[in-house]
């Protein structure tokens, strides 16, 4: 089912969240990633996936929000 019509702009599909937890749930390593908060946009990039119409979407995590204005 393509959700990607009835989405606004910029958001992401329950199909890519979905992604990320399956991929996070395949990753040996996935005890690192404990006790913390997840962004899926930041995961898509580490692990390499898009959402369904390809989009990737952005990260509007403070973190990412600091380092993109460090002087």
């Amino acid at each position: 089912m393509d959700t990607s019509r009835n989405r606004s702009p910029g958001t992401e599909s329950p199909q890519f969240i979905g992604r990320a937890v399956a991929t996070l749930a395949g990753d040996p390593n996935l005890m690192q990633k404990t006790e913390k908060t997840l962004i899926v946009a930041e995961l898509a990039r580490e692990y390499g996936f898009r959402d369904l119409d390809g989009m990737l979407p952005p990260v509007l995590s403070v973190s990412a929000v600091r380092k993109r204005f460090k002087a």
